[in-house]
């Protein structure tokens, strides 16, 4: 069967499976082997299934090395796991799977002939015993009728008393384990109890500092000495010293009285009393910087130079002129917010002023496209309606009828000089 057709589905056995068929394996893991084994007989009427499922996974990997190892898992699982395993075994699905191996269709020939031995292994000691491995035997059979040999295997599979050997001996191996850490618990608590009780009642010497965070334990320096008046507890004992008596850790300190301690350098610390009145006091707020009426540009663009060059991880400090620059600068916050809203405000006036300009450009414009035609027309009609044409009198109705005499003496110059001599 095809590997596609399965390597979807997944199984609660894949991973021990591929435990034991890694391709990193230079020889057979059976304690992998047999835990698989047990997990399917302890397991629900799903378990040879899903752990089949698994098997026939690794029995359609390339390497031919896994698909080996595949196969003593498979032929461990059929002595060990039952008859569920085996009806799984034998359907006709996976015989069919079988054969096509076997007869090296869909695998090399090492392989087929590790099935074939398998097989015939399966049809001689299982079939035999077992009615439900029938479909093995006339598997068998058919590939003997086809003229295929079987070769004898060298191996054998552990069965289940092999399990149980291996199972009681791993219990005797951690029963000794077991054994040898409780030694060693009773030998580090039998030391410890003569350090501890050794001197009970006596006196120990503080190896550390202790302050008292309780009422009712003991304070000491490292270095002074302690007289124990209790160490029912391995961890906390009681006893005295010239601040008092109570409680103290057991292992702040140490029977060995000749032990040299290093004195730790002492902490100042500050005590309080809870009966003390306590008044607040307002602290000294610095003086605000006083407000700036101008903006200073040129301060301005000085203080952006300046912190461009500090320092961010604070390592180099601060020049003070830059910190000085900087109040400076602050100062002028109100006279900047003030400054920008003129601004603002000329600019909104100026884009109004904009609006309004380009409306009546566009409105004139517009107004002129249309009303030119229409006037040139009117114009001319208005002219003619107002000039009606009028009746020119004869000459002779204005001027009257005059006859002129032109003599040689009053004629025009220009005239007589058109008269004939």
């Amino acid at each position: 069967m095809p590997l596609n057709l399965f390597s979807s589905s997944s199984s609660p056995f894949d991973a021990i499976v591929e435990r034991a068929t890694s391709h990193k394996l230079t020889s057979l893991n059976w304690a992998i082997i047999l835990e698989i084994c047990d997990q399917v007989s302890r397991g629900d009427s799903r378990a040879a299934k899903d752990c089949l499922l698994s098997i026939r996974k690794r029995l359609n990997h390339r390497d031919p090395h896994v698909v080996m190892l595949a196969l003593t898992v498979l032929d461990s699982c059929i002595s060990n796991c039952g008859r569920n395993f085996k009806e799984e075994v034998c359907t006709s699905e996976f015989i069919n799977e079988l054969n096509s191996k076997a007869t090296g269709v869909s695998s090399n020939r090492l392989v087929g002939e590790r099935v074939r031995g398998l097989i015939k292994r399966w049809r001689k000691e299982e079939a035999g015993v077992d009615y439900h491995m029938e479909p093995m035997r006339v598997l068998y059979a058919d590939l003997e009728r086809q003229g295929y040999e079987f070769p004898p295997l060298a191996d054998s599979v552990p069965k289940k008393t092999y399990d149980e050997v291996a199972i009681r001996k791993e219990e005797e191996d951690l029963a000794k384990a077991i054994d040898l850490s409780l030694k060693d618990i009773q030998r580090d608590n039998a030391d410890a109890t003569s350090n501890h009780k050794g001197n009970k009642y006596g006196t120990v010497k503080a190896l550390y500092d202790f302050e008292a965070a309780e009422e009712n334990e003991l304070s000491f320096f490292a270095g002074e000495l302690i007289t124990v008046t209790d160490d029912e507890d391995p961890n906390w004992w009681r006893g005295m010293n010239h601040r008092g008596e109570g409680f103290f850790p057991a292992s702040f300190v140490t029977d060995q009285l000749n032990t040299v301690v290093e004195k730790q350098e002492r902490k100042k610390s500050v005590s309080f009393d809870e009966n003390v009145l306590i008044t607040a006091i307002q602290p000294n707020q610095p003086e605000a910087p006083a407000e700036i009426d101008e903006v200073e540009e040129e301060k301005l663009v000085n203080c952006l130079i300046a912190m461009q060059d500090l320092d961010p991880t604070g390592e180099r400090p601060d020049p003070p002129e830059t910190c000085a620059l900087e109040e400076r600068c602050l100062s002028m916050a109100q006279a900047i917010e003030k400054e920008l809203e003129a601004i603002d405000r000329e600019h909104n006036q100026l884009v109004e002023v904009n609006s309004r300009l380009l409306d009546a450009l566009t409105l004139y414009h517009s107004a002129m496209n249309e009303a030119t035609p229409f006037q040139t027309v009117n114009s001319l009609s208005s002219v003619n309606q107002l000039a009606p044409p009028q009746i020119i009198p004869p000459i002779s109705t204005v001027l009257p009828t005059q006859t002129i005499m032109y003599t040689p003496n009053n004629m025009p110059s220009n005239m007589s000089s058109m008269l004939p001599h």
